[in-house]
């Protein structure tokens, strides 16, 4: 899977953190793989809820939220791989709370939770808590959670909509209580709308290439 540098290496498991419910529809283990280097991972098991459907295809679509997040440019933990109900990732090691206050490039951080709100309403998810489950590497923001909370793509979103998530995001940052709270607020603000912008453009673009493709009958 790509962990280890060779297949005959050899290598350990170093548990962090035994089994124990990590959210409303999972148990996380936590544990390092020691060999040449130490690499921390997070073994996820889906335990949602899921009538009529196996564990498998709620993960299934939990993959397929995360492939289409990463093809708009938002971070997501490496994915290792993933059956049986379970997904096996990148552990991400800092809380955005943390990185926000101690990163040198914090205006970074604020940028791509702006990135992420646009991203979300862009692709028409409608997440319940949008900005709690987050994550970063130190300079970036990594959503970790594909499930329910985020839901499905491609809803109708309207100006509500929109309005309800950015009210979601300036209570987030109230609610971290940073000392550029308003400064950071209005990155994330500007760099929301750049990228709405650039959405609505790509998306005329498309429709008008379908139009141009199409023929009269």
């Amino acid at each position: 899977m790509g962990i280890l540098s060779s297949i005959d290496e050899q290598f350990s498991i170093v548990t962090i953190a035994d089994w124990e419910r990590s959210g409303a529809e999972t148990y996380s283990y936590i544990f390092d793989v020691v060999s040449a280097v130490r690499t921390r991972l997070i073994l996820k098991a889906c335990v949602a809820l899921a009538v009529g459907r196996s564990l498998d295809t709620v993960v299934e679509e939990w993959v397929k939220r995360r492939s289409l997040l990463q093809s708009h440019k938002v971070a997501t933990p490496k994915l290792f791989g993933h059956c049986q109900g379970t997904i096996l990732e990148e552990f991400v090691f800092y809380d955005i709370n943390d990185v926000l206050r101690r990163s040198a490039k914090p205006e970074l951080i604020a940028s791509g939770l702006g990135h992420l709100a646009a991203v979300l309403v862009s692709l028409g998810f409608h997440p319940i808590q949008p900005f709690h489950d987050l994550r970063s590497r130190g300079l970036d923001v990594v959503v970790i959670d594909f499930g329910e909370d985020l839901g499905p793509p491609g809803g109708s979103l309207t100006s509500v909509d929109v309005d309800r998530l950015l009210r979601s995001l300036t209570a987030r940052f109230e609610a971290w209580k940073l000392p550029r709270t308003a400064e950071f607020e209005l990155i994330a603000r500007q760099k929301f709308w750049e990228v709405m912008e650039v959405s609505k453009l790509n998306d005329q673009e498309t429709r008008d290439a379908n139009n141009e493709g199409k023929t009269d009958v």
